[in-house]
């Protein structure tokens, strides 16, 4: 079995081949379908993530989930200790800031989440997931300190283009999986007891 970081390097050199044009238009199609599905339609609160180079981008679904009033938060990077705050957005342009690695990330003077609510949807991003909803970050392990947080009410949605799904991923005891994976041609979901 690869090692994460082998993983890491192999998918990331393969997705920065993809153009800018694919990039968006997988990505439209891939919010198209998770603006359909049920868990999205019904969620209040969403916890996202502003995409930086060659990541799935989310801004068909934030625009959306802005236009009918979902209370959207955005990570902001915490580089200290390695942790990420959500803070609400009211509007792509004007709340938003060049942060931390040049990723776009919420202005502080936007409210920080304090406490999450018993249930919500989070979209998380990815290096590489498999078919058992693990996953890959990019190293810092922000993620993997942020989601045991969120209550297992949460629901939590990996994003990726089909070819970062690989065969299996090595799993340490402080990894959390996402409990689906959609990607452009496939939604994965994990199963605890399968």
């Amino acid at each position: 079995m690869e090692t994460k970081e082998e993983i890491r390097k192999k998918i990331l050199s393969m997705r920065n081949l993809f153009s800018k044009q694919d990039i968006k238009q997988r990505s439209d199609a891939m919010m198209i379908k998770m603006m359909d599905m049920p868990c999205y339609k019904a969620s209040t609160q969403l916890l996202a993530y502003m995409c930086f180079g060659s990541e799935v981008s989310l801004q068909k679904l934030l625009t959306d989930a802005l236009d009918h009033q979902k209370e959207v938060y955005l990570p902001r990077c915490i580089p200290e200790i390695k942790d990420i705050e959500f803070y609400r957005i009211y509007n792509l342009e004007e709340d938003v800031e060049r942060g931390l690695w040049g990723i776009s990330e919420p202005k502080k003077n936007l409210h920080r989440l304090r406490l999450l609510s018993d249930k919500g949807l989070a979209i998380i991003p990815g290096v590489a997931f498999d078919p058992y909803c693990n996953r890959i970050g990019y190293g810092g392990g922000y993620y993997d300190r942020f989601l045991p947080k969120l209550s297992l009410q949460w629901l939590r949605i990996g994003v990726a283009f089909d070819e970062q799904i690989v065969e299996e991923i090595p799993k340490d005891y402080f990894d959390i999986s996402t409990d689906m994976v959609l990607t452009d041609k496939c939604l994965y979901q994990y199963h605890q007891n399968a």
